[in-house]
């Protein structure tokens, strides 16, 4: 079992919930018993670049114009749609910003691009005023 370092839970050997970069997605909330904690920028892309790759197998697997290629890509987005919007607000709120910006992605091409430069920025101080439990 992995257990995350900023996680006083796992500190104490309470922690049971594997975590890492690829689980950030899984437990949106934060590390284990804790309810939020800082998101790194690993912990945000690497899920991302997952969730691109099955986006990919599927289209090839079963055609993206096919009916099967739709219904389960649909799926997938629908699955993985509340855990991305809770990582992207917490990713987000780590540089100092509201989960709000991410209705900028409703702006293509310059929602897009801002988008990705606010989740590519380290953590600033201003992102602690997030973190009240």
């Amino acid at each position: 079992m992995v257990r995350h370092p900023r996680c006083a839970a796992s500190a104490a050997g309470r922690g049971t919930w594997r975590q890492g970069p690829a689980w950030s997605w899984l437990n949106p909330r934060g590390s284990g018993a804790l309810p939020r904690s800082p998101s790194s920028r690993s912990e945000f892309w690497w899920p991302w670049g997952a969730a691109v790759v099955v986006n990919m197998a599927i289209n090839l697997l079963l055609g993206a114009d096919s009916t099967a290629g739709s219904i389960i890509g649909g799926i997938f987005a629908l699955a993985i749609l509340v855990p991305s919007l809770a990582v992207g607000a917490r990713r987000l709120h780590d540089t100092g910003r509201s989960g709000w910006w991410q209705l900028l992605w409703l702006l293509p091409c310059i929602g897009w691009i801002a988008l990705i430069v606010f989740w590519v920025l380290p953590e600033k101080a201003e992102g602690d005023k997030y973190n009240v439990a």
